[in-house]
């Protein structure tokens, strides 16, 4: 059996490899330029509101009154005296829950049936149809999130 490599298959897979690993320096590179933007685009609209907590990588787990392929992914969460809000990266998605409409904060394992093995933070209010809904988020401190916002109610 003969073992050695063909000259031209080796530097096919060289190059392909380069190619690979050139692509997912630049995804890597767009989505930390898209976050910047999305950072200092919040950072003006918080200016002249008190931030009480905020965590910029926050990993939103998704809406109980979502659909089934709602998007579930990394965002801004902050809290304010007024509410809660949170602003998904891609895609750029946003909502606000008032303060006055949270009827409960809870820790839980896993949200929609998803989980990352981590405590994830479970936000549950009356959405503006006046309905029940909650929310889910990991978060860098889950238990902080959880005494404050249970103190701002």
């Amino acid at each position: 059996m003969d073992w050695s490599l063909d000259p031209l298959l080796l530097a096919g897979g060289l190059a392909a490899a380069a190619v690979l690993v050139l692509g997912l320096a630049a995804l890597l590179v767009t989505i930390r330029r898209a976050r910047k933007r999305h950072e200092a685009s919040l950072a003006g609209r918080f200016r002249d509101t008190e931030v009480l907590l905020a965590d910029r990588r926050a990993n939103f787990f998704g809406r109980l009154s979502g659909d089934r392929l709602q998007a579930r992914g990394s965002g801004i969460l902050v809290l304010t005296p007024s509410g809660l809000f949170f602003s998904l990266l891609l895609p750029r998605r946003e909502f606000l829950i008032p303060l006055e409409t949270i009827t409960g904060v809870r820790t839980a394992r896993s949200f929609l049936g998803r989980t990352i093995g981590r405590t994830l933070l479970v936000v549950e209010f009356t959405a503006p149809d006046g309905r029940p809904d909650a929310a889910a988020w990991a978060t860098s401190d889950t238990e902080l999130w959880k005494a404050t916002l249970d103190g701002r109610r």
